[in-house]
């Protein structure tokens, strides 16, 4: 509600006679803040504002549970909060946080760090979006024209920096891919294509030093892999 920024509306599209019926669910606090996100995860709402999380359980009105997970972290930008498995990824003003479920309760949720490695080059930039797609969870960063990708299989960060980047809205259809950007041009992703609209983009390759010369120690260098 642009008026009253602490409100959600639910409706039945499917049921024309619902209307005009209108079930309001108040996510309010003391802090007065706006709803930035919200997702479906599970079997509850998770609704963020920038500086809490909150929950809403149940099957119908009659129901409804609201709950408070986190009253310091929120997220902060509304495209950044994605269902990754068993887990809510988001973007707070501490960084990228995830959501899991406690050990010990299904309705209890913990608030967790995801990005300990790259701490320091996740900006706070609220148009970032971020999107799910090939196992991986991406999060562009328009206004510094580059994207971080989360392998959340194998837990492994990696960046894509090219002045094309400024996407602010990710689309997925299926095995389609689509990005808008801030110029408000669309693009389809093309794993055929080695460049960035006519871009060519540097693939930075680091080597580590190998001493194979020690004494009195026999080695033999069987592999040596080149990542790309």
């Amino acid at each position: 509600d642009n008026k009253n920024p602490q409100l959600l509306y639910i409706g039945d599209l499917r049921n024309p006679r619902y209307f005009p019926t209108t079930n309001v669910l108040d996510f309010s606090s003391n802090k007065g803040e706006p709803i930035t996100a919200q997702v479906r995860y599970k079997n509850m709402l998770v609704v963020f504002t920038r500086t809490t999380v909150q929950t809403m359980t149940g099957k119908s009105p009659d129901d409804y549970t609201r709950n408070l997970v986190h009253d310091g972290i929120g997220c902060i930008a509304e495209r950044s909060a994605k269902v990754i498995g068993d887990i809510v990824v988001f973007l707070s003003n501490e960084g990228l946080k995830y959501l899991v479920h406690s050990v010990f309760t299904l309705e209890t949720l913990n608030v967790k760090p995801i990005d300990t490695p790259i701490r320091s080059q996740v900006p706070r930039d609220a148009n970032a979006c971020a999107m799910v797609y090939d196992d991986q969870y991406w999060i562009c960063f328009p206004d510094r024209n580059f994207i971080l990708r989360y392998y959340y299989t194998g837990k492994v960060w990696t960046r894509d920096i090219s002045s094309k980047l400024n996407i602010v809205q990710f689309a997925v259809e299926g095995s389609n891919v689509y990005n808008l950007t801030k110029d408000g041009k669309l693009y389809k992703h093309d794993n055929t294509v080695y460049n960035d609209v006519g871009e060519a983009y540097t693939m930075l390759v680091e080597s580590k030093f190998y001493d194979l010369s020690m004494m009195f120690n026999r080695k033999k260098l069987r592999r040596f892999y080149v990542l790309a």
